[in-house]
C-alpha cells in the first residue's frame, strides 16, 4: 500500500493529496486531494480538484476576489476588504450560516459569499493550508 505523502489538519478535519496510485484506483485525475471529517461517528470523505486544474489568473475566473501583496500578505480577500476567503470558510465550516456572515459583515452581499464558495471549490487545498496556518499562529 502506498503510503500517503502530504496532509494537514483543518479545523473540522484532515486534508490528504491523494498518491497517483490511490487517484487512479478510485478513478479520480491525478493531483486530487481528500478532505476527511469525523460527523456522528462516521468519516466523511470529498474528492477536491487537482490544484493543477485551477486556472492560473485569479481574476479572470474570480472577478471579485483579489489578492494583493500589500493586502493582507497576498490572501485572496473579498474585493475591497480585507475580509479573507478562508475566514469565511473557516466560519463556514464552524456551522455559520451565510445569513449569520452577512449579518456579521454587513459591508458583504449574498453575491461576495457566492464568489467566495466558488473560489474555495477551486482553490481548496490553498484555503484549507490558510485556516491550518492561522489555527499555527493561535498557538
Amino acid at each position: 500500500m502506498v503510503g500517503v505523502q502530504t496532509f494537514h489538519k483543518t479545523t473540522t478535519g484532515w486534508v490528504i493529496n491523494l498518491p497517483s496510485e490511490f487517484a487512479r484506483e478510485l478513478g479520480v485525475a491525478e493531483g486530487s486531494a481528500a478532505r476527511l471529517q469525523a460527523r456522528n461517528g462516521q468519516i466523511e470523505a470529498e474528492i477536491l480538484p487537482p490544484a493543477a486544474s485551477v486556472p492560473e489568473s485569479r481574476n479572470d475566473f474570480f472577478p471579485d476576489i483579489q489578492s494583493n501583496t500589500g493586502v493582507m500578505g497576498g490572501t485572496p480577500c473579498i474585493r475591497r476588504t480585507r475580509i479573507s476567503v478562508w475566514l469565511l470558510e473557516q466560519a463556514r465550516q464552524l456551522g455559520l450560516t451565510d445569513a449569520a456572515l452577512l449579518e456579521a459583515y454587513p459591508i458583504l452581499t449574498a453575491q461576495d459569499l457566492t464568489n467566495a464558495w466558488n473560489y474555495v471549490h477551486a482553490h481548496r487545498v490553498e484555503i484549507e493550508q490558510q485556516i491550518a496556518d492561522n489555527e499555527r499562529d493561535d498557538d
